[in-house]
């Protein structure tokens, strides 16, 4: 049993679910993240893309375990 945040839970699988389709990740995070827009560059999208692509998934991340929130 996993215990998330659901407001977490809901914000990482949409980020995963930008960049699945081919979104634009930096976009996205500066529209859903303003105070942190100084902060993600196309650099850090870049990175936290290469990750999400090379290492996400529910099992790995225990998303399909029954999380309580």
């Amino acid at each position: 049993m996993e215990v998330f945040s659901k407001k977490e839970y809901e914000f990482t699988n949409n980020i995963a679910e930008v960049v699945f389709k081919g979104g634009n990740l930096l976009k996205y995070l500066h529209q859903n993240c303003p105070g942190y827009k100084n902060y993600f560059t196309q650099l850090e999208a870049d990175n936290m893309q290469r990750y999400i692509e090379n290492y996400w998934s529910k099992e790995s991340l225990g998303f399909h375990l029954n999380p309580l929130f």
